[in-house]
């Protein structure tokens, strides 16, 4: 092993590191993905063959050379090349899986294998020659597919290099010529004009929209991307960038620094607290002061015998315990002179009285402009179970009793009230409604992959549902907190605007919600006019189902035509309906009928008599 080593280090430039990591097989980096580089545009670059076989090619006569000498050009031509992934792309075999696959699909999906790595039984499912010659390929079964990488270029400064390469990339093809047919002058416009017909299939396809499907599976935020980088590389990077990404992780960093320049060497003479030189502390404490000076406590110190030291330093050694924030055992003293020694030498002062400030809030924001409605709603926020309402009080709730609209906001005391109601109005209200069922995936506790499940885990303690039924039109709540500086939090209620790409297996792509309040997700990233109103788009939301190692995704949505009382704390409406038939707890009937704004707002069912 030493000589080894000792050969790498003197026979080759590098470090001793790398000899450690090459000869005890060490991998020098490890990727969970292949990346595979795809040589396109009109001259990509390319490996010559070894020297010694362009000697022997050279020194060969073959008998194809004396048919056509332009055909032995090209084929002199062609051989002084390896063979790339391109080439192999050209050879596919001329079956159904084959003939609509592009090259970026069929370098990021199969991989190159040589004659030497092939096992005795071939699986013909995974397994595949090349025509001409050119080995064999095999499907990536075992690991995912490889990330592509190949030139890019701007459609702005060289348009023909860029369609160039995304038809070399995602139109399928065997020849170069069928990148550009002879009717064509540019690739741009046999991208934007051109319609291509497939083995075993009649009908003409558009290039543009071949291209555009199998571009959407490689190529994702492709313009923000390259709008970010333009940005990065115009702008120069912030110092203080680290701060706005992780403002919480910046302060730690700040405080570990500050603690690191305090000097925590204390004399040992000044190990006292009372002794110790008072700190410019923010920190607001109300103590008594020391009626000693230090110069005048240091010399009875230095009198105290040897006895009254260890007591002294046993106490000492206590506080300054407690102080580092470590937890002694409880320290009692009892210290008293002869009976009747001294009377207290303050005993009007009380210590606690200057401690604390009370400040109660006594004024009603919300029915500020209804005084009388604000009056009565305090009264049966006090109001006994036992106690008789007044006569006034009777009359004016009378006031509210009768026909109450759908369109308002209705507040039960139970779940099952809300959802019986909610169902109700969705049926009445709107005409196609959707079952949106989430997601669930089993994760991998060692790669982290995600493996959609057949069945939902049915236990589970998350508050992303199994399923939603949602319509356009239809009131929802968002029960998530997705942005709270955005405003996108648990309780914002808004209306369904769209719902796009839904189907009943998959989940829809954007879900459009109008938010009653129009800051609500102002910053959000998918936002979009529909019928002139302001809509921010949802996309799923994920979430961790414990005990199982899963993963739901859904969206945080509920219908919201009606809600429980407790989900309606804080909120303030202009009109609503109130239940009051199932309240099971104190105070459900105050923070029901206070959340308007006024009594002509309020709307209550009929109530039992019993329930008084």
């Amino acid at each position: 092993m030493k000589k080894v080593g000792t050969s790498y280090l003197h026979h080759r430039e590098i470090s001793a590191q790398e000899a450690v990591f090459r000869v005890t097989g060490l991998r020098l980096r490890e990727c969970s993905r292949k990346v595979e580089f795809i040589p396109v545009g009109e001259n990509p670059c390319r490996m010559s063959v070894p020297l010694k076989d362009l000697e022997k090619q050279q020194n060969c006569k073959s008998s194809k050379r004396k048919r056509h000498n332009s055909d032995s050009e090209d084929e002199d031509e062609n051989s002084t090349w390896m063979n790339n992934i391109v080439d192999r792309y050209k050879g596919r075999p001329h079956i159904d899986i084959f003939i609509k696959l592009c090259l970026a699909r069929f370098t990021s999906e199969y991989s190159v294998i040589l004659e030497s790595q092939l096992p005795q039984k071939i699986n013909k499912d995974t397994t595949f020659k090349l025509d001409g010659s050119l080995g064999y390929i095999r499907k990536r079964t075992r690991t995912s597919p490889a990330v592509i990488k190949y030139p890019r270029f701007s459609p702005e400064n060289s348009p023909e290099k860029y369609y160039q390469s995304i038809l070399q990339l995602y139109l399928p093809y065997r020849y170069d010529e069928q990148l550009k047919p002879l009717l064509f002058q540019t690739y741009e416009n046999f991208f934007t004009c051109g319609r291509v017909k497939f083995q075993g299939d009649n009908t003409l396809s558009s290039v543009k929209e071949i291209v555009i499907k199998n571009m959407s599976d490689f190529v994702k935020n492709g313009h923000d991307l390259e709008e970010a980088e333009k940005q990065f590389h115009e702008k120069d990077p912030k110092e203080d960038a680290w701060c706005e990404l992780c403002p919480e992780a910046e302060v730690n960093r700040r405080e570990c620094i500050d603690e690191g320049k305090v000097s925590s060497v204390i004399e040992e003479d000044l190990s006292i607290p009372d002794l110790n030189e008072k700190s410019s502390s923010s920190v607001g404490t109300n103590l008594l002061s020391v009626s000693l000076t230090k110069n005048e406590i240091i010399p009875r110190l230095r009198s105290l015998n040897v006895k009254q030291r260890r007591i002294l330093y046993k106490v000492r050694d206590w506080c300054i315990q407690k102080a580092n924030g470590k937890t002694p055992e409880p320290l009692h003293l009892f210290i008293t002179g002869g009976a009747g020694t001294d009377d207290p030498s303050n005993p009007s002062n009380q210590l606690w009285n200057g401690l604390f400030e009370i400040a109660e809030l006594d004024e009603i924001m919300r029915q500020r402009e209804d005084g009388m409605f604000a009056e009565l709603l305090n009264r049966l926020r006090v109001k006994q179970k036992n106690e008789s309402l007044s006569s006034s009080d009777k009359e004016t709730l009378q006031h509210c009793f009768g026909d109450s609209p759908d369109e308002a906001l209705h507040i039960y005391s139970t779940n099952a009230e809300v959802d019986t109601f909610n169902k109700e109005m969705i049926m009445k209200q709107c005409t196609e409604s959707k079952l949106i069922e989430a997601q669930d995936f089993q994760k991998d506790k060692t790669s982290g992959k995600l493996t959609l499940k057949k069945v939902h885990c049915l236990k589970s303690d998350v508050c992303l549902p199994i399923s939603i039924l949602l319509a356009e039109g239809a009131r929802v709540m968002l029960i998530k907190n997705e942005d709270t500086a955005d405003g996108l939090v648990n309780g914002v209620m808004g209306t369904v605007i769209s719902i796009k790409d839904f189907s009943p297996n998959s989940l829809p792509s954007t879900i459009y919600v109008h938010f009653d309040n129009e800051r609500v997700g102002r910053n959000a990233k998918v936002q979009k006019l529909i019928s002139g109103k302001h809509c921010v788009g949802l996309k799923p939301s994920s979430e961790d189902i414990p005990l199982s190692n899963c993963v739901r995704k859904q969206f945080p949505l509920k219908l919201a035509w009606a809600c429980t009382i407790h989900k309606v704390q804080g909120l303030t409406v202009e009109e609503c309906v109130v239940d009051l038939n199932k309240c099971f707890t104190y105070g459900q009937a105050y923070v029901a009928l206070s959340r308007v704004t006024s009594k002509s707002g309020l709307h209550i069912e009929s109530i039992e008599d019993e329930k008084n």
